[in-house]
């Protein structure tokens, strides 16, 4: 009958929509790991940039004594 036909379509719709929500959020996790490596790296990036600076300074300063 046509009332169990559009049932059933609904549920085909509503799982197929469900496995996309379900890919979704299995790419989101995915990013959001590689987003906070880049972070990390970024800030490791930053700290690495001024302590070099600060070696720098250093040394011009004994090398000017």
């Amino acid at each position: 009958d046509q009332l169990a036909a559009e049932k059933a379509k609904a549920s085909a719709a509503l799982k197929k929509a469900a496995d996309n929500v379900a890919h979704l959020q299995d790419e989101r996790s995915e990013l959001l790991r590689k987003v906070n490596s880049m972070l990390l790296v970024s800030k490791q990036r930053d700290h690495l940039h001024q302590e070099n600076q600060r070696l720098l300074m250093e040394k011009r300063e004994r090398e000017s004594r």
